[in-house]
């Protein structure tokens, strides 16, 4: 339907194939292509996630959540529903959603209003105080993503007061990241299968604030290149609970269980 709607041949369009290969081999030094995911799918398997409802969430300039699905998940106006990857005959599905602006909330406050010297510095500036004061920041610069899909929404900065400081600031965006991604959450898994087992790992490179104990850096380019190899990552050693190359996201003989982080966890 859409090849008709935008009188594209569908003889122009790339053979559809499974997300593990073989795609051929590069022009310029011959390597074999084996694998094809795309970014937020790619990110997903690097970080072992593979059972229905584990589920994974990026954070950058926005927040992306992919989780697991069990089967192919019932169409809602909430969460979007994506191929996670396809090896052979079978295909793997997942909720998807997204925050539109996270850490580029952080890079507004460092830049445009000076509120904030360095973004290093984002997570000893809210635990210097302890809560945002009454202060309430929305940052929707572009619109609200999931599970409110409103390009028209506005950015909200509220409850400032004589006694507010850069420090309730910084943490009101911090809060306002993690309630975000509560939102998307709460979407992805509403219509989880009873008794699927849950699971969240995050990246965060500036401010770890946000994330688990255990970060993994580069997933895509781990899932892409464990999807290759037609399997999940194998797990080996891990260097103070960060684990090297594994099928979870912590080490199992370091890490069975996670480390609150404060009132951040």
């Amino acid at each position: 339907e859409l090849c008709t709607l935008f009188m594209v041949p569908r003889a122009c369009l790339a053979r559809v194939m499974a997300s593990a290969g073989d795609f051929g081999t590069s022009r310029a030094a011959g390597w074999p292509l084996r694998a094809v995911l795309g970014d937020q799918q790619a990110a997903l398997f690097g970080h072992g996630c593979i059972e229905p409802g584990e589920t994974k969430c990026t954070y950058g300039t926005g927040a992306f959540v992919l989780s697991v699905a069990r089967g192919l998940p019932k169409r809602t106006a909430e969460a979007l529903t994506t191929v996670a990857w396809r090896l052979g005959n079978a295909t793997t599905y997942a909720r998807e959603g997204s925050v539109l602006v996270c850490g580029a909330a952080m890079q507004w406050l460092r830049d445009s209003l000076g509120l904030l010297p360095h973004a290093d510095r984002a997570e000893a500036m809210a635990r210097s105080v302890p809560d945002a004061g009454g202060v309430v920041f929305v940052p929707a610069f572009a619109g609200l993503g999931t599970p409110w899909w409103d390009a028209s929404a506005r950015g909200l900065l509220i409850g400032l007061t004589r006694g507010t400081t850069p420090a309730h600031i910084v943490r009101a965006t911090l809060e306002a990241m993690a309630l975000q991604v509560d939102d998307v959450l709460r979407s992805c898994w509403r219509h989880r299968a009873p008794g699927s087992p849950s699971m969240a790992t995050a990246t965060c490179r500036r401010n770890p604030a946000p994330r688990t104990c255990c970060r993994r850096s580069a997933a895509t380019a781990v899932g892409t290149n464990c999807m290759s190899t037609v399997g999940p990552p194998r797990m080996v050693s891990c260097s103070n609970c960060r684990p090297v190359y594994s099928a979870r996201p912590w080490c199992a003989r370091h890490c069975s269980r996670r480390r609150r982080l404060g009132p951040f966890a």
